[in-house]
């Protein structure tokens, strides 16, 4: 099917972004004009009609490819490239599979600008753009929409995903198996309404004075990506985790969507914890003693405070709890109870400093023994 464009813009052959212009090898000599989105729309529900049977709501990215194949598959080759006319009509159409709202002629030129500029993948600007993002840089609208279920399950997938990649490093690489696999789906589905602009929980920006949001954290809102500085799935992972690297980063954790679902569960928590320096072979360890054995002597040992670590609450299967404790400024050392301060305070049993300021500190706590009674005795 041609695609018709209209001509109420002259063509445009350089694109000025962020003070520079990029020859886009797209549009060059091409009117920059909105599609017939009406046709393909209408296009769309006949092929949906027809293949009902066939669609799977669970997998939309699956569904999505059957439906760019159907109507464009002849500008899609067996590595997944496109050729030079293509983008266009494959951006259209990706549009209206996920939104029933049509761009004006300044976002249409805008998105093939991003796509012609970033690489960005059609899909990923069809599928913010049905949730309510808005390709316009600056000032850039924040347009709140129902989004439809197409856009919704997408983005819930997008979020699933990346929730299947922290789960599996929170439980191999930091030991914290808090999220078990069968809130894998509700707690996706949370993350996926919440970056449509109505996150809940709660995290504020720094000098945020009263905003009358939930939130307005701006990495929990798919409306404020930004497509020249990353990609969609990136995005959703750094809300997610808060990173879009392959780790756990407690300062950027604790900043996350899963942090603060699991904060609010009470099954994890970000705090200032105890650690031990052993002095004699330099290793860092929790606990009252340095693993590595010294047998001549026990070795000199420095408690201090390490912040941002994520921990588990103490139950019965232990965890942390927080102690009060005296922390010398001099040479950072952690010692005593620092309950009500007497006179008398010793100073700090390193450097003979006065204690500087209580601080409260984390430590791990053993697990709580089973003890079995057992039936009484009849003899």
């Amino acid at each position: 099917m041609t695609l018709t464009l209209t001509a109420e813009n002259e063509p445009l052959a350089d694109i000025h972004v962020d003070g520079f212009i990029a020859t886009d090898p797209v549009l060059t000599g091409t009117p920059i004009g909105r599609p017939e989105f009406e046709q393909l729309s209408a296009d769309l529900h006949t092929w949906r009609r027809a293949r009902r049977d066939e669609l799977d709501w669970g997998h939309q990215y699956e569904n999505y490819l059957r439906y760019i194949d159907a109507f464009e598959g002849a500008h899609v080759d067996s590595t997944a490239t496109v050729d030079a006319a293509a983008p266009g009509r494959l951006l259209a159409r990706a549009l209206v599979y996920f939104s029933d709202r049509y761009p004006g002629s300044e976002e249409w030129h805008e998105l093939m600008t991003i796509h012609a500029v970033t690489g960005a993948n059609v899909y990923d600007l069809a599928l913010a753009w049905g949730v309510g993002w808005n390709p316009i840089r600056a000032p850039r609208p924040a347009c709140r929409i129902q989004p439809t279920d197409t856009a919704l399950l997408a983005l819930v997938e997008q979020a699933t995903a990346a929730l299947v990649v922290t789960a599996r490093m929170l439980t191999e690489r930091a030991g914290l198996a808090v999220v078990e696999l069968d809130e894998h789906a509700s707690l996706a589905a949370v993350f996926g309404m919440s970056l449509t602009g109505r996150c809940d929980c709660r995290h504020h920006v720094r000098g945020c004075t009263g905003c009358g949001r939930n939130c307005c954290f701006p990495d929990h809102d798919l409306r404020t990506w930004d497509p020249y500085r990353c990609h969609l799935r990136p995005f959703v992972d750094q809300a997610v985790r808060g990173t879009a690297q392959r780790r756990i980063m407690g300062g950027a954790f604790a900043a996350s969507m899963l942090f603060r679902s699991l904060e609010r569960d009470g099954k994890l928590l970000c705090r200032t914890v105890e650690w031990g320096r052993c002095e004699d072979c330099g290793r860092v360890f929790e606990g009252l003693h340095c693993p590595e054995p010294h047998p001549h002597h026990p070795g000199s040992i420095r408690r201090e405070p390490r912040k941002n670590q994520l921990i588990r609450p103490a139950d019965g299967e232990g965890g942390h709890l927080p102690f009060k404790r005296w922390w010398c400024a001099a040479c950072h050392h952690l010692y005593g109870g620092a309950g009500v301060r007497p006179a008398n305070t010793p100073g700090c049993p390193r450097c003979g400093s006065a204690p500087a300021r209580r601080m409260t500190v984390w430590a791990r706590v053993a697990p709580q023994p089973q003890v079995s009674y057992g039936a009484p005795s009849t003899a």
